[in-house]
């Protein structure tokens, strides 16, 4: 299909019948593993660089290469607020 465009111009167009389609990952676990810096990893933990070598010698943390994997960091602050909610929930306060 011929469209005249801006007088003595013309551009053809090519229309398809055929629907779009989107690529979706079927897994999660076929994305790639995202690394960041053990900088990065102290900020998301809201805890300082030195901590994070802490963590990493006590075997809490692996790094490879002075990177952490975000889902190795993100875990981990997970069980951190749990045993922290379990052991807020055995509290009681006495008046």
């Amino acid at each position: 299909m011929r469209e005249a465009v801006g007088g003595s111009l013309t551009a053809e167009l090519h229309y398809s019948e055929e629907p779009l389609r989107y690529h979706r990952p079927t897994e999660l676990t076929s994305m790639p593993e995202e690394l960041i810096s053990l900088a990065a990893g102290a900020k998301l933990l809201f805890v300082a660089h030195a901590h994070i070598s802490k963590l990493i010698d006590e075997g809490k943390l692996t790094a490879k290469d002075g990177m952490l994997r975000r889902s190795d960091i993100l875990e981990y602050k997970s069980k951190q607020r749990a045993a922290a909610e379990g052991f807020f929930a055995t509290q009681i306060e006495d008046r």
